[in-house]
């Protein structure tokens, strides 16, 4: 039994460990993956090393205070892949379409797959990332009926960029739309990132409309988590040169100056001026990329020559991933919506009590913003915490996949949701960070859409 271990400080207090069980039987790719059987007391768990990227799973039974180790078939008699899961074939929407939810706001939807087959519904990160095709590629299409929604202000969704009614409780509302507009009766939420926290949210609302949820990369929103990557003491530990270099572009000082960040960021971030919006919004997006590039950071070299730092691969790079491939065409997509201006708020957006003048901006830039503007609300969650409501979803099937690496949401998270709901089943995967489309989350997530089939009653 591997005896490294993993341990979670700071929010947690005491040292915590998170049971682990590991894959036996190698894939035939570029990383073996191994499992052993075995049921360990909670006071000795542990995570597998960075060495080798470890597919990881911890699942406790109701009631039990230790973590059941899953063995190579699941409880529901299917036996697990013996390669890397691979995303779907790209297919095409069957329905498009925009249903106006509010007198400002109007969403964007796609159905792909199914019209027979089990509802679900893509909640995207961000918040203000916007859905792509590729989303609809993690679903068998001919069991699932897959709806891909861009949340207000977002992607294809109007006005964009519009803070005004944008919060976490009338994206909720947003998605209750959605489904009796489609006559959908109960569905499965397909949550990452800022995804989580708006899934478990809207299940916790109502959880009568919840067949299952699914979890990629564990996001709370807490005051804490948003502290980790905006705000100093965090993450900026981790990657030095780009926070100094965040902080700069909004003239805040570092050390001494006791003005938030977030609020200089949301200042610039509504200016009337496209190019200062422009500037602060490559700012605010350069830190999250450093920050989750971090776990590919063991591949290349950091140099300072004198006079500038360089970075260079020390080891020969390999062809992507089909699913990095997928990855880097959205990103694609995503620059060349950037580079075209999209439709301005009719009224404008809101900052605080203040009425901001209604601007064109990019796709691009709206991200920026409204991740910006839900970080400086606390994601309107301070009354409502999540984890406090876990029992109005504890009965729900719920499988949660996080990438042992993932600097944007630390694993800390991850293992205080297991705490609170030790039902959920969850898989943390050795190696991997926070994107979707690392080859590795991207074959637990699949395993977990093709697990659900059976779970979503």
């Amino acid at each position: 039994m591997l005896k490294q271990q993993f341990t979670c400080q700071g929010s947690l207090g005491p040292s915590v460990r998170v049971a682990a069980v590991y894959l036996n039987k190698p894939f035939r790719t570029r990383a073996p993956i191994h499992r052993e059987s075995s049921r360990l007391p909670a006071s000795k768990l542990s995570f597998p090393t960075r060495a080798k990227p470890t597919s990881t799973v911890c699942a406790a039974a109701k009631g039990s205070s230790q973590i059941k180790s899953s063995t190579h078939s699941t409880k529901t008699g299917a036996t697990e892949p013996t390669e890397l899961r691979v995303l779907h074939p790209q297919i095409e929407a069957r329905v498009t379409g925009k249903l106006k939810v509010s007198p400002l706001h109007s969403v964007h939807f796609e159905v792909y797959g199914n019209p027979a087959g089990i509802p679900v519904i893509v909640v995207h990160g961000g918040p203000g990332a916007g859905c792509f095709k590729n989303h609809a590629r993690f679903f068998d299409p001919t069991q699932y009926r897959i709806i891909l929604l861009d949340q207000r202000g977002c992607g294809r969704s109007t006005p964009l960029g519009c803070l005004e009614e944008n919060t976490t409780q009338a994206l909720v509302e947003d998605m209750e739309q959605i489904r009796e507009h489609l006559e959908v009766d109960r569905w499965v939420l397909f949550g990452g990132s800022w995804g989580v926290a708006l899934s478990l949210v809207y299940a916790q609302t109502h959880p009568d409309r919840v067949r299952g949820i699914i979890l990629r990369g564990i996001c709370l929103m807490r005051p804490q988590e948003i502290g980790w990557v905006y705000r100093p003491g965090g993450a900026s530990k981790l990657v030095p040169a780009a926070f100094k270099a965040y902080l700069q572009a909004v003239g805040h000082a570092g050390e001494g100056d006791d003005r938030d960040v977030i609020e200089l960021y949301h200042e610039q971030l509504t200016s009337p001026d496209s190019a200062t919006r422009s500037r602060a919004a490559g700012s605010w997006h350069s830190l999250g990329g450093a920050v989750s590039r971090l776990t590919s950071a063991s591949n290349v070299v950091q140099s300072w020559d004198g006079e500038g730092w360089r970075i260079r691969p020390h080891v020969e790079e390999k062809a992507p991933h089909s699913a990095d491939r997928a990855s880097a065409s959205e990103q694609t997509q995503q620059s060349a919506k950037s580079s075209e201006p999209r439709n301005p708020s009719p009224s404008g957006a809101k900052r605080a009590t203040q009425e901001i003048k209604a601007v064109p901006m990019s796709t691009f830039t709206a991200q920026a913003l409204l991740e910006c503007h839900y970080c400086l609300h606390d994601a309107f969650l301070a009354n409502t915490p999540i984890l406090q409501g876990i029992d109005q979803i504890r009965h729900i099937p719920t499988i949660a996949v996080h990438g042992r690496l993932d600097f944007i949401c630390p694993a800390c998270t991850i293992w205080e949701l297991h705490e609170a709901w030790p039902e959920a089943e969850v898989h943390v995967v050795g190696g991997a960070g926070h994107s979707m489309y690392d080859s590795l989350i991207t074959h637990e997530l699949i395993n977990a859409t093709e697990r659900m089939k059976t779970k979503a009653t």
